[in-house]
């Protein structure tokens, strides 16, 4: 399952790294070997891929981008 689909407005880069390893410690507490999808912020964005900061250590996680463009 995925955390939170296309993240926006005032889930910036830097508040959505804060927020989604918190909310993936809960997911983790009840199921710690589920892939989980997550994405950056501004809806998903492929230009903000880069400031998506995962963790080193999970290695259950899809990122997933949003690409709008032909």
């Amino acid at each position: 399952f995925e955390l939170l689909n296309e993240p926006h407005d005032a889930l910036n880069g830097e508040v959505w790294n804060d927020l989604f390893p918190q909310v993936l410690a809960i997911v983790r507490q009840s199921n710690p070997e589920r892939n989980v999808i997550i994405g950056p912020t501004h809806w998903n964005s492929r230009n903000d891929l880069a400031q998506l900061k995962l963790p080193e250590d999970d290695r259950h996680l899809i990122v997933t981008f949003h690409f709008y463009n032909p």
